[in-house]
C-alpha cells in the first residue's frame, strides 16, 4: 500500500481500491465530517507509518547463515581434512553477509 492512498482512504476515495484491510482500521468520526470548512476548530487524527526493515527477518537470516557457515565449515574440514581452507570458507561467508548488510542498512538509511 503507497502512502497516496492513505489521501485516497481521507477524502473518500477508498471504493476505487481493492483492498480495504487499512479503511477498516483507520478512526471514524460517527457524527461530523472530518473536514469542516465552515469550523474555525481544528480536528483530525494522525496515521503513524513505520517503514523500514523487517529487524526480525533479518535477525534470523543472520543467524542461519552463520550457522550454515559453520556447518559449511566443519564439512569442509572433515572432507577434506585440512582445517584451514575450510574455515576460511566460512570467514569468506561472514564477511560477505556484514559488507552485504552495511549497505542495506545504509540504503534504508537514505530513504
Amino acid at each position: 500500500m503507497s502512502r497516496y492512498e492513505f489521501l485516497h482512504y481521507f477524502h473518500g476515495y477508498h471504493d476505487s481500491h481493492q483492498e480495504d484491510t487499512y479503511f477498516v482500521r483507520f478512526p471514524k468520526r460517527l457524527n461530523s465530517p472530518l473536514c469542516d470548512p465552515h469550523s474555525s476548530e481544528d480536528h483530525g487524527w494522525g496515521v503513524y507509518i513505520i517503514e523500514g526493515p523487517n529487524r526480525v527477518v533479518l535477525t534470523w537470516c543472520c543467524v542461519v547463515i552463520l550457522v550454515l557457515s559453520f556447518v559449511i565449515s566443519i564439512t569442509y574440514s572433515v572432507v577434506m581434512k585440512t582445517q584451514e581452507q575450510g574455515f576460511g570458507i566460512g570467514q569468506w561467508m561472514v564477511a560477505v553477509l556484514t559488507a552485504v548488510l552495511a549497505a542495506l542498512y545504509f540504503q534504508w538509511e537514505e530513504n
